[in-house]
């Protein structure tokens, strides 16, 4: 392995970036489970994974327009986290460049949580992240936003 390779490699340990990691919800409900599909793409080499999980959550933000302060009016924002889970989808793998890996966890929202909605002053939002566990830092998606009704 060259001096480059290595610098690469550490890189990618510290910065999760050794893999392009994706993930979608094609329709999620409140009253039963869906599915969430997983793909992941090694960029160089092979990469040993301990397991594949989800971070599921919902934040509702609300926003107060012009509140009376010392300072004169202003805008008030507050947002809350109402749902967080995680979910495990796969066990320990090896991914290389020539085998991308492609996985469907089964979600199910807690009873009592709020579909996702758009008002005037509040909104509420689902986001899912699918992340590697591995050594390091763990490649991730990003979270997505989806819908839920």
């Amino acid at each position: 392995m060259g001096l480059f390779s290595k610098i690469k490699n550490a890189k990618n340990f510290i910065t999760g970036g050794g893999a392009e990691v994706q993930v979608s919800v094609p329709q999620a409900s409140l009253h039963q489970p869906f599915q969430v599909n997983v793909a992941a793409q090694v960029k160089d080499g092979e990469m040993k994974i301990n397991k594949v999980y989800l971070k599921v959550r919902a934040v509702e933000k609300v926003t107060v327009h012009k509140v009376e302060t010392d300072n004169g009016k202003r805008d008030v924002h507050e947002t809350v986290e109402t749902c967080a889970l995680q979910v495990d989808v796969a066990g320990a793998a090896v991914l290389s460049p020539d085998t991308p890996g492609e996985w469907a966890a089964t979600v199910q929202i807690p009873q009592g949580s709020l579909p996702t909605f758009q008002g005037r002053n509040a909104k509420h939002t689902w986001q899912v992240c699918a992340f590697l566990d591995k050594a390091g830092n763990d490649p991730d998606s990003g979270w997505t936003d989806f819908q839920v009704q």
